[in-house]
């Protein structure tokens, strides 16, 4: 019995190719949505509530600090989508997401 190996057309790496790039995409059109949406939660709290989002400190009120911890949330995910052997770590973005999300949900119902 003579063994026999099938060769690998280059459409099939091509396609594998895709699927990645498609996930990468997918990748980037969230982190677009998650900069909106704290465009979004920037202006509304600047100008509804009156609030300065500018020098952050310990003694800033709490939706300026949640905010800016969304921010970083932001960047830290906009690092680790530009570095590919860390994109595994994005797993639990969309849960941390809804974290921030809520936090500030409930601030704003709060005030």
């Amino acid at each position: 019995m003579k063994a026999t190996t099938a060769p690998v057309s280059s459409r099939a790496l091509n396609d594998n190719n895709n699927v990645h790039a498609q996930g990468a995409s997918g990748e980037r059109y969230y982190l677009l949505a998650r900069l909106l949406i704290l465009l979004v939660f920037l202006v509304v709290v600047a100008l509804q509530e009156g609030l300065a989002l500018w020098p952050v400190a310990l003694t800033s009120p709490l939706p300026v600090l949640v905010l800016w911890g969304y921010a970083a949330f932001s960047l830290l995910t906009a690092l680790l989508i530009s570095i590919p052997p860390l994109r595994n770590a994005l797993t639990p973005a969309a849960f941390v997401d809804m974290i921030f999300i809520t936090a500030i949900v409930f601030l704003a119902i709060r005030q």
